[in-house]
């Protein structure tokens, strides 16, 4: 997070206009992939670090899907192109 931080901040105030922002976003992603992958060269987890996070504790509360979820999704779908194209015919 660091990494971005500096990377957004010098992007933003140092170079300006110099550069497109997705050009910063890109070089920003590509910096910060590199220090993920520096540290974990430098310090690989340890065995231990890898089994405790492989321990899971249940979730405090109920993750069961629920069962009206595809349904409920496409109907907002199918409004929203619907609204879409109702707007798009209002216009024209």
């Amino acid at each position: 997070m660091v990494v971005g931080l500096a990377m957004y901040s010098f992007f933003t105030f140092v170079v300006g206009d110099g550069l497109h922002f997705l050009h910063g976003y890109a070089i920003s992603f590509l910096v910060a992939m590199a220090a993920m992958l520096l540290i974990t060269l430098l310090k690989p987890r340890t065995p231990e670090e890898i089994s405790a996070g492989d321990t899971a504790e249940p979730p405090p509360v109920d993750m069961t899907p629920w069962k009206h979820a595809k349904t409920v999704s496409c109907a907002i779908f199918v409004a929203v192109v619907v609204m879409y194209l109702g707007l798009t015919l209002l216009v024209n």
